[in-house]
């Protein structure tokens, strides 16, 4: 299944799937180093892709065009904090985080499009990180880096939706690997089901919606339109079920159960988004990411984040801005389109997933798992014309 365009040396190699690995851990620093070990791996990886980088090809490429739509966001924000008043005479209020992140995004396409052994160890090795990360919690390894808060486990300082989604996003990459075997891997990818039900159950205990949801709906859709035999897939329900009744258990026993019981399933972020379109009634360029600051203190008496990407890049950037990053989502999502129309799911399910995320997650904008998964969708092609064109 894996034809890889181009090679990729041992050394960069080595320090790219170092990086998948690590980006997994998210906050958790085994190392100890107040999170210095992954910047310098991060910086290392993409030293490494540029210098190793077929120049013309980084940047003619169509998906290099999306770099630009992003930079061009980051530029409105600057304008638009400029026409609400503010002045910026020592620096330039563009954040660094997010300019990493966009260059992360468009190296990683560029790597994954040319190598896609590659893309597709990555992806294994992100998937077995949050594997371990699962079983080490079950086995107790991390007693020391975790408690539960109203019925929701919090572990390593970081927030259960964010930690949820990655380990959900590992779920699904480590099933994809067993069902679809990318690397001819054979009998020994079965090993990867060691890990699935303790990831499932990390996700229940963090008592995130969204995630179980993505997670369920991701591998009832892998299952589905897998290419493996159907009697097979039939096997495979027959499992699901009888789990299913073990996992029912731990779900009653978990906040989870209660938060889809609860009305207020946006967990009270509709009074943010109500003060965000206020804000927008008046700015229709935007306000810059400062004016937010301002405005939402002056209304509120406290700084909110917007937990919503759409709404953020709207009130921040003014409607330029939203309809840029609108465009942008939608060159991917051609792309996850004609691979599910060839029967690759992955990429749909990812995009699906992380544009999800964007309408409840708060600093997504700088989220660099997004970040990496959307570069994974946008390593593919449109080679197939007859959708091109639709």
């Amino acid at each position: 299944m894996v034809q890889g365009i181009a090679q990729t040396g041992k050394i960069e190699k080595f320090i790219l799937l170092l990086f998948s690995f690590f980006l997994a851990f998210g906050k958790y620093d085994p190392f100890h180093t107040g999170g210095l070990y992954f910047d310098a791996i991060t910086v290392f990886a993409l030293i490494v892709i540029f210098s190793n980088a077929n120049k013309s090809r980084l940047w003619n490429k169509e998906y290099s065009k999306q770099y630009y739509l992003l930079f061009s966001i980051a530029l409105l924000f600057y304008i638009a904090s400029m026409f609400y008043g503010l002045s910026y005479t020592n620096e330039i209020p563009i954040k660094i985080k997010y300019i990493f992140a966009i260059t992360i995004f468009i190296f990683f396409s560029y790597k994954f499009s040319e190598d896609e052994s590659l893309k597709y160890k990555s992806l294994l090795l992100f998937g077995l990180a949050c594997g371990l990360i699962a079983v080490g919690y079950k086995l107790g390894l991390f007693n020391k880096e975790f408690q539960f808060n109203k019925g929701r486990l919090l572990i390593f300082g970081e927030n259960p939706n964010s930690i949820s989604a990655r380990l959900a996003a590992g779920f699904i990459a480590l099933y994809y690997n067993i069902l679809e075997d990318p690397l001819r891997l054979g009998k020994k990818r079965f090993v990867l089901a060691i890990f699935l039900i303790p990831l499932v159950l990390f996700v229940i205990d963090t008592g995130s919606r969204g995630s179980f949801i993505i997670l369920v709906l991701g591998f009832i859709l892998l299952t589905l339109v897998s290419k493996i035999h159907i009697g097979i897939k039939f096997f495979l329900g027959l499992i699901s079920l009888f789990i299913a009744s073990y996992l029912l258990l731990a779900l009653e026993q978990s906040s989870l159960l209660s938060r889809f019981q609860d009305k207020d399933i946006t967990g009270g972020r509709e009074r943010i988004w109500n003060i965000i379109f206020e804000i927008v009634q008046n700015n229709l360029w935007g306000v810059g990411e400062e004016g937010y600051l301002i405005e939402m203190g002056l209304i509120t008496d406290r700084v909110q984040d917007a937990h919503n990407l759409f709404l953020y890049l709207l009130v921040c950037g003014g409607w330029l801005a939203l309809t840029l990053f609108l465009i942008f989502l939608w060159k991917l999502f051609r792309k996850s389109y004609v691979q599910f129309r060839k029967k690759n799911v992955l990429p749909f399910i990812f995009f699906v997933f992380f544009v999800f995320l964007m309408t409840k997650t708060g600093g997504i904008m700088t989220y660099l798992i997004m970040w990496y998964f959307l570069a994974y969708i946008n390593s593919y092609s449109l080679t197939d014309r007859q959708y091109e064109k639709k």
